[in-house]
């Protein structure tokens, strides 16, 4: 029996052209203030990535001889380590008691990762007065470039606070663990 589709097929839309300022570009990132914020996203990162080997190590069980930074350090996608670590937090018996800290640190983890990815491997243009920057981060499509947008130095910033603020959750539950006198 043939029925007419409810949804049409996804097909190509074409670049969304954004009017940018006049003046030359450079490709890659030339501006020191974007450079140096975008260096530290990127260096930061591994450090959230270490914290979070720590709630894996609790969704497993907590044992301290288990190879939990072997586990997560294996898994190169965050993807996959978000499905993994939802799936012990979901799936598992020994899981059933936690509470949302769990669920609101793999979503922040997950989210702010896919940040992240967007300063790291996005392209990067900087027009000629080496101060002001621009990204496009669907390089997929043949005019990428034309679908650039500004950077302005605060959305770095606001994504640095943002993984300092999971960083302190993850801190924070760690000493708990280790201390739960401590508040």
């Amino acid at each position: 029996m043939n029925t007419s589709k409810s949804k049409k097929p996804v097909r190509h839309s074409g670049p969304k052209f954004r009017k940018t300022p006049d003046g030359h570009y450079f490709t890659g990132l030339w501006s020191e203030r974007h450079c140096m914020l975008v260096g530290q996203i990127a260096t930061y990162w591994t450090t959230v990535e270490d914290e979070m080997i720590e709630i894996l190590r609790d969704l497993s069980g907590g044992h301290l001889d288990l190879p939990a930074r072997q586990i997560f350090r294996s898994i190169t996608s965050n993807e996959a380590r978000r499905k993994l670590l939802l799936n012990l937090l979901e799936k598992s018996p020994l899981n059933k008691g936690k509470g949302d800290f769990y669920d609101t640190v793999i979503s922040s983890f997950y989210s702010l990762n896919g940040r992240r990815n967007d300063y790291v491997h996005g392209m990067w243009f900087t027009l000629d007065d080496y101060s002001t920057a621009f990204l496009s981060s669907r390089s997929i499509d043949d005019l990428f470039f034309l679908e650039k947008r500004e950077v302005p130095i605060h959305e770095l910033e606001v994504l640095i606070r943002d993984m300092d603020s999971l960083m302190g959750l993850l801190k924070d539950h760690r000493v708990q663990k280790l201390c739960p006198s401590a508040k």
